[in-house]
């Protein structure tokens, strides 16, 4: 069995190099304190603590050296790289050797440089030693897939890679690939099934794998890619041109196939801007939802998601979803959590077609047969003894 080191928390590209560029030169006690410190912050499930703004619990839970390095990471890197992660990030830069520690200061290595510089040669490095290219392969195979669809390739690889055996760190490892994937832009994701992007394929023709069909797969891949788009662009003008109340009732089997339950499309008149109602379970308990559909060219205004939290009381919802096949303004995306309301989901058009496939609602998949010459199965005429005679004879006879 060939070992091969994965990281169980796979960093963003791009979180890690400007992660790297902090750390250069700093001292290991000082970061390993800042570590210790952030830890002793840490909640629990029952007492859970908000770290998502780190200009505001910097300064409110760190002193000294800690703060100073935790605000020069938040700073440095443009406030991209959150320092809550930073332990995560450490135990990704620390065992692909693109930082060490000499003389008690962490310091950037000649592949954690050409790293920082985004070389192909050590993307594709790490790529391989982190399995991205097998997760991207099989996406090119399978086209639109879950995570579901992923596990079982995934969990192969690293039951003979790895010394893993817990399927939820393996679930876990899988979902952080997916995530620097689709940072990369060479997924994207649709409701919650995952697609490989033109910028996927094209990457996938540029490495080698060893042992990997790559030709032939990605030619099968590029077809149905096309095959897709083409699905899609013709779902989205079905749904754009059909009549509204037709419209609502497709919504509402979506609402179903997802789950909810008791799901009603509302009267036409005097419904207050409410189509569709329905149940969902949040915990242990069911909730009320009204849903509003706006099956229209242009982008869905604040005002619409106003009038629909006023009429939340009438229907006894604590929460709500507007779905459109168009988009949504700039102030109707700021509204739709605003603090101290009901939150309001939002739908556009393009996430409601990758929902819409992801049901099989208005797609079908064809599956097509592929022939591949398959040497193993002759193997059984081919013993030593006999390719020597075979090839005796041949050579008499000449």
């Amino acid at each position: 069995m060939t070992e091969r080191f994965l990281t169980k928390f796979l960093a963003d590209y791009e979180h890690a190099a400007r992660f790297l560029r902090v750390l250069d030169g700093t001292r290991y006690e000082t970061f390993a304190l800042m570590l210790r410190d952030i830890r002793f912050h840490v909640g629990n499930p029952k007492y859970q603590v908000n770290w998502s703004d780190p200009g505001e619990w910097i300064p409110e839970r760190l002193c000294g050296d800690s703060e100073d390095l935790a605000a020069r990471i938040w700073r440095e890197s443009n406030q991209l790289v959150n320092p809550r992660w930073s332990q995560d990030l450490w135990r990704f830069v620390k065992p692909h050797s693109l930082v060490e520690v000499s003389d008690g200061v962490c310091a950037l290595t000649d592949l954690g440089r050409r790293f920082v510089n985004a070389e192909d040669a050590v993307i594709r490095q790490i790529d391989q030693l982190e399995g991205i290219y097998l997760v991207l392969s099989e996406l090119a195979a399978k086209g639109s897939s879950r995570l579901n669809d992923l596990i079982d390739g995934f969990r192969e690889y690293c039951h003979l890679h790895t010394s893993w055996k817990s399927d939820v760190s393996i679930r876990s490892a899988l979902r952080y690939r997916l995530n620097n994937l689709r940072n990369r832009e060479l997924i994207v994701r649709s409701g919650h099934a995952y697609e490989i992007t033109d910028a996927g394929l094209a990457l996938l023709r540029q490495v080698q794998i060893t042992g990997a069909r790559i030709g032939s797969d990605l030619t099968i891949a590029e077809l149905a890619k096309r095959a897709d788009h083409k699905a899609r662009q013709e779902l989205g003008n079905y749904l754009k041109a059909m009549n509204p109340y037709q419209f609502e009732h497709l919504i509402k089997r979506l609402l179903e196939e997802m789950g909810y339950d008791n799901v009603s499309v509302t009267a036409a008149s005097n419904d207050k801007g409410v189509d569709v109602t329905a149940e969902i379970e949040m915990g242990i308990t069911k909730v009320n939802e009204v849903i509003q559909v706006k099956r229209q060219q242009s982008n869905v205004g604040r005002g619409i998601l106003d009038g629909l939290r006023g009429s939340l009381h009438r229907f006894d919802a604590v929460q709500a979803t507007v779905i459109t096949t168009s988009g949504f303004s700039k102030g109707a995306k700021d509204a739709a959590f605003e603090r101290g309301a009901a939150p309001i989901t939002l739908i556009d058009g393009e996430r409601l077609i990758g929902y819409l496939i992801e049901y099989g609602i208005g797609v079908r998949r064809q599956a097509y047969s592929v022939l591949e010459f398959d040497a193993d199965s002759l193997s059984e005429f081919e013993t030593e003894e006999e390719l020597e005679a075979a090839t005796l004879e041949k050579l008499e006879s000449e």
